[in-house]
């Protein structure tokens, strides 16, 4: 099983990484029985890379139908303002009966939502296949 995990993620993301307003990312379109949007994080978002990350938000609902997943596990930091726009997006998602998911924030991204009670609002998962089969 493990293994499967590792090749649907590796599948998602085989795209090269990309740079907008100083956030690294990678964009995918899912098809695994559900058609959605994958967006993958990295370094560190602040209130500077703000609009880009709005922008890149946008983006993965307009192409998603059904579920939108944020990966976080490759960000070491973000900060309210980071937050702040992940529940905007959160309601944007809701309107349009779209399923967000966040993938494994880690260290410092973890803290914070777990500071914020936002662990509680959004579906946290460890990996892409626990949200494909709706688990843990």
């Amino acid at each position: 099983m493990t293994v499967m995990v590792h090749q649907r993620e590796q599948d998602v993301f085989k795209a090269s990484g990309a740079s907008v307003g100083g956030i690294r990312y990678e964009l995918q379109h899912l098809n695994y029985g559900i058609d959605g949007c994958a967006l993958r994080l990295s370094g560190s978002i602040d209130i500077k890379s703000l609009k880009a990350l709005r922008e890149l938000l946008t983006k993965c609902l307009e192409q998603a139908v059904g579920l939108v997943v944020v990966d976080l596990s490759d960000v070491d930091y973000f900060d309210s303002t980071v937050l702040s726009a992940l529940v905007g997006f959160k309601r944007d998602t809701e309107q349009r009966e779209v399923r967000l998911a966040i993938v494994r924030p880690k260290g410092p991204v973890s803290k914070i939502f777990r500071l914020t009670s936002t662990d509680r609002v959004f579906d946290i998962y460890k990996d892409l296949d626990c949200v494909l089969n709706n688990s843990g």
